[in-house]
Formats: C-alpha cells, structure tokens, sequence
C-alpha cells in the first residue's frame, strides 16, 4: 500500500493548486501589492509551495520510466479534454469546430497546461536522470545539487537568466527532482523537529509576500524563488514523518492529475474564475474553502468517471492489441 502520508500531501497539495488559482485568476491579487493585501498574499504564498511539493514527491520515491505511463498521462490529457469540449457544446450550445479535433489529438503539445507538458518532458528524460544520480555518492550530488542551485537561483531568479528564469521548465523540475533524491537517501528524519518544519514554510511564505509587497516585482512568484524553494521542502518533510495508512485517501489522492487537467481546462476555467463565481468565492473564507472543496470533489468524480468508461478501456485494448502484435515476434 502506498504511504498515506504522501498521499495526504498530495491531496493537500491539489487543494493548494487550486486555491492559487482562485486567489490569482479569480480574485486577481497579484495585481494590488498594497499592504492592505498581505493576508491574501500570504495565504497565497503558502499555497505556492504545492507545484514544488509534487516534485520533490516523484524525487524522493523516483520515476519509473514505462511508455505506458506516458500513454497514460497522455491519454487522460485527450480524454479529459474531448469530455470537456463536448460538455461545452451541450451547456452551451455551441458549433462543432475541427480544431478541437486536433487540440485533443495532440493534447500535450497543444493544450493550456504548462505542468503536463514539461511533466512529459521529464519522464522521457528520467532514465538519463535517474541513472546520473544513481552514479553519484553523497559529496558528489551535494557538487551537483550545489551547481544546480547556482545555476536556477543565481544565474536564473536573480539575474532573471533564460537558462531558469522563472522555474516553468525543465531544469527546475531535474533541479527539485534531484533534491527529493537525496532526501530519501541522504537527509535524517527527526520527529522532534515537526514544528520547525511547518515554521519554517510559514516564516518563508511570509517574508516572500514582504519581498513582493517592498519590490512590487514577479520576483516572489517564481518555482525557483529560494524562498519557495525551502518552503516546499519544509512543507515536504513535515508530512514525510508522519506515518498512517487509509485506502480511502490513497484512493482520493489517484485523481490528483484529473482534477488538475479539468479545473485548468480552458472550457471549464473561464467559468471558475469569471466574474460570477468569482464573487462567491471571493466575498469571505468559509465560501472559499467550500467553494475549493465542491470543485476539487467535483472534478474528482468526473475524472473517476473518465477513468471508468474511457482511459481505462481505451488502454486494455492498446494493451491487448500490443501482446498480440508482439506474439508474432
């Protein structure tokens, strides 16, 4: 059984993701860096942590690379996309357009979702990655993770260099993989220290929100923002020593990737974060986090339903299709 601990966190970090969404696209808080704003940005800033959280998780267990993974991932990229096209088109009443045909198609390269996109990218090259740490005892990753801090903090966050500039890439993501890597192998656990850990995502959190509140710069909000960085890793660890099992959220935490690709559909998100839902989420918190709540449930269920009657068919009979091909070999 998978560590339900882990999977908390993923569930959590979801939520997260989608609070910032709501925050940023609905409620549009980056736009007023007045201190009048700091609760909002604060909280923001917690939520910020979850992209790097996701992971700094796929770090410390490793990716596996297999082709039907990224079948996967890429299927449920299309299939989610045609359910929410044709959704559209039912609500809406809206025209047939061949162009969608193609979106869906070619889902990955075509689609809204700069996570999918770059999260493929990574899976291709993590044979390559996986293998290099592999190779390497603990001086030489700290040589390596070392030089890798240099060059998406220095060279990138600070002089804004186009080798890392804002984190949405691949080096970021080889960067915080590479750093769960050595949590799992190098890093000592203490219980005691559970309290530090969520202090010490709070305490950076907050001074990030002081540094966009003094400089009023795009400089708070990047994945490779050392700030966030240590953040996430802080906020990682503290779920990483709790210890618990439940089917039930292991269960939750497997539609994670669904309720992503749904809430940031580019038919579903211009209803989340327009105007009028907008309004409900944003006239107080018991309403936001029941409005986070509702849609994180909601897309959930439809990603269960996807699972059930299309991915999940749709790969038997790839799978069925590929033994019998190779049974002539």
């Amino acid at each position: 059984m998978r560590n339900s601990n882990i999977e908390l966190l993923r569930i959590i970090s979801m939520l997260f993701i989608i609070s910032h969404h709501f925050l940023v696209h609905g409620m549009n808080i980056w736009q007023d860096s007045s201190l009048s704003n700091f609760c909002l940005l604060s909280l923001d800033a917690c939520f910020y942590v979850a992209v790097n959280v996701f992971i700094l998780i796929s770090g410390y267990f490793g990716i596996k690379f297999v082709w039907k993974k990224i079948l996967t991932v890429y299927l449920l990229t299309a299939c989610v996309g045609g359910f929410c096209y044709f959704a559209h088109l039912f609500v809406d009443n809206a025209s047939f357009g061949r162009s969608v045909i193609w979106q869906t198609v070619f889902s990955i390269s075509h689609g809204s979702t700069w996570f999918i996109q770059v999260w493929i990218y990574f899976i291709l090259f993590s044979p390559i990655i996986n293998t290099a740490l592999n190779t390497f005892d603990k001086q030489q990753l700290q040589l390596v993770l070392f030089l890798l801090t240099i060059i998406c903090v220095y060279f990138g966050w600070f002089w804004q260099g186009e080798v890392n500039k804002d984190g949405y890439n691949l080096i970021n993501f080889i960067w915080i993989y590479s750093i769960g890597y050595y949590l799992h192998h190098y890093f000592d656990y203490n219980p005691k220290c559970a309290l530090i850990y969520i202090v010490v995502w709070l305490l950076c959190s907050i001074i990030n929100v002081i540094l966009f509140i003094t400089l009023d710069s795009y400089y708070a909000w990047t994945y490779n923002n050392p700030l966030v960085i240590v953040a996430s890793i802080a906020f990682f660890l503290y779920f990483r020593q709790l210890n618990f099992s439940s089917k039930l959220i292991n269960a939750i935490a497997q539609c994670s990737l669904g309720v992503y690709l749904i809430h940031e559909n580019a038919y579903i998100s211009p209803i989340i974060y327009g105007e009028e839902f907008a309004s409900i989420y944003s006239s107080n918190i018991i309403y936001f986090i029941i409005s986070v709540l509702l849609l994180f449930s909601l897309c959930a269920v439809i990603d269960f339903i996807i699972r059930k009657i299309l991915l999940y068919p749709v790969l038997d009979v790839l799978s069925k299709a590929y033994k019998k091909v190779s049974s002539f070999h």
